[in-house]
């Protein structure tokens, strides 16, 4: 799914709701991805839907950071 307001939809949020559509569906949901980058703020560093993804990378993730560290152009 698209989050496109954070602060409407918080991610938490989110991953709650998907945790209780599953087990009424008697599925685990048991990792999750993002697709793309997070504001800064999005960011909880301790959050329990954030440890479920696995090897996120904030600074690679975070666009914040991504702007402070952008990808080298490539050569051509």
């Amino acid at each position: 799914m698209n989050i496109t307001d954070f602060r409407a939809t918080p991610m938490g949020r989110v991953h709650d709701r998907v945790r209780e559509l599953a087990r009424a569906n008697g599925a685990v949901a048991a990792a999750g991805e993002i697709i793309g980058l997070i504001p800064q703020e999005a960011y909880e560093a301790e959050a329990e839907w954030l440890r479920e993804i696995p090897d996120f990378d904030p600074e690679a993730k975070v666009l914040e950071r991504r702007l402070e560290h952008p990808l080298p152009w490539p050569e051509g």
